[in-house]
């Protein structure tokens, strides 16, 4: 950057004298503000520039009328008085992108924000990109900004990256309205393909029943330590999976045991059911958030709810012990489980649809598929959906390749992580063989090295 003397000069050691969506004097007020709320803690200062600095790029290239909706629910208005009773937590809300990822303070959703506009800054200037960002707005426009459309664009950015670093042509397809395309083609001196992209949803229906189920339990067990006026941090185990029937025989349990105010109870409901809890703090008695328990590492719970009253709205529950503000009367329930339902059909049934896209489309071409692990182990899942994947392609001479892209949340001490294992199959089968260039760039995970949203230079 120049100053009014014509010298070129860095902040803090940033380079922003190479212009790219942001100006720079957006980036001067993404520094300085991050400075001034960081203070010294310079991870923090960091996390807290390249969040600015993603919020500002998304605001720029989907426009302030889709930035200002996807984020309007993020400063509601508190409610007047609390609520009678936990049920409001059985009801779905849909909240639009912006809001959802940036509410409750989870470090893997900023992280998802970081990554999209890294994306977006990427590809802005090197594909026709702008065109499918004109696209999505539009279609957004006059209705309710979906959650799900959101994340269908973010796969085909995350795609679309991941070609580029490999060296190839990218460019968005435009939608037909009498047909359906594929998403993206790729292309390298030697010749071109088609990818059609298949974000999957991070719960299958067998995983989201048992989530509700889960909420159904913890939304209980809140209520009941709101009608007996006492707070408690429970956990409870299942051995196998969890079932609706469960349900009741549990809650009784459990009401039973909170009549008489234990200070700890470990109990069994049945060989494969262990509930434990500890005694919290007394009734409406006011602590510091600092003196509440741990939340339950991430990569191990099945399904977690907390609650507290307190003035700081929107608190960020992950970051409470170091928030040091009164709240009174927190409660918790956290549900673990050794049952892991298996992904694995899921995934073959977006095979058999993206193939049948291609096959009415391109007639060929490269499916992408990505899946959210959470905290399950990828390998094991991984060598089933390769070993099932492959089977089926053996049906369909007209795919040329799978990707699979495995997003995981990981904790590794106090640093929370979002990762994606990359892992590409070649169909032997097919009955039209890809460029090489084309296949040697699928073949790969192209190792990407992360710099600063603020810096511009090439």
């Amino acid at each position: 950057m120049q100053d009014g003397n014509g010298k070129s000069f860095t902040v803090h050691g940033y380079d922003i004298s190479h212009m790219g969506i942001l100006t720079d004097a957006e980036k001067r007020a993404i520094l300085l503000k991050a400075q001034t709320m960081a203070k010294n803690d310079d991870l923090k200062k960091w996390n807290m520039i390249e969040l600015g600095a993603a919020l500002k790029i998304i605001e720029k290239t989907l426009g302030i009328r889709w930035y200002k909706k996807s984020g309007k629910e993020l400063n509601m208005s508190k409610a007047s008085s609390p609520p009678t009773d936990y049920n409001f937590l059985l009801h779905k809300q849909k909240l639009p992108p912006i809001t959802a990822l940036l509410r409750g303070g989870r470090p893997e959703n900023y992280g998802k924000i970081i990554a999209f506009a890294t994306y977006l800054k990427m590809l802005w200037d090197e594909t026709n990109i702008r065109e499918k960002v004109r696209e999505y707005e539009r279609k957004e426009r006059n209705t309710e900004i979906s959650f799900e459309r959101f994340n269908k664009l973010f796969f085909e950015l995350k795609i679309a990256a991941f070609c580029k670093r490999g060296g190839l042509e990218v460019y968005f397809i435009p939608e037909q309205k009498k047909r359906k395309t594929p998403d993206l083609k790729i292309s390298s001196f030697q010749g071109a393909t088609y990818i059609e992209c298949k974000k999957k949803d991070p719960q299958t229906k067998e995983e989201t029943e048992i989530s509700s189920i889960c909420q159904q339990i913890e939304t209980r067990i809140l209520n009941i330590m709101m009608e007996q006026k006492c707070n408690y941090s429970i956990n409870i185990t299942f051995k196998k999976r969890i079932e609706q029937s469960m349900l009741k025989p549990l809650i009784e349990k459990l009401n039973q045991l909170l009549f008489s105010y234990p200070l700890h109870f470990s109990e069994d409901l049945d060989e494969q059911i262990h509930m434990e809890g500890i005694k919290l703090a007394d009734f409406d008695v006011i602590q510091s958030s600092k003196n509440v328990p741990a939340p339950p590492d991430i990569s191990k719970v099945q399904h977690f709810t907390w609650s507290a009253e307190t003035q700081k709205s929107n608190i960020d529950y992950f970051n409470l012990h170091n928030l040091d503000v009164p709240i009174r009367n927190y409660r918790q329930v956290a549900i673990f489980s050794t049952y892991i339902p298996s992904k694995v059909q899921s995934i073959l049934n977006s095979v058999k649809d993206a193939s049948e896209q291609l096959s009415k489309s391109s007639g060929y071409g490269i499916i992408a598929i990505e899946v959210v692990l959470g905290d399950k182990t990828p390998q094991m899942f991984l060598q089933q959906a390769l070993i099932s994947s492959s089977q089926l392609l053996q049906t369909m001479p007209h795919i040329q390749a799978v990707m699979f892209f495995i997003e995981q949340v990981l904790k590794e001490g106090e640093v929370i992580d979002l990762r994606t294992i990359y892992h590409g199959y070649i169909n032997p089968a097919t009955s039209k063989k890809l460029p090489s260039k084309i296949e040697d760039a699928i073949k790969t995970s192209h190792k990407f090295q992360f710099r600063s949203l603020l810096d511009d230079s090439t």
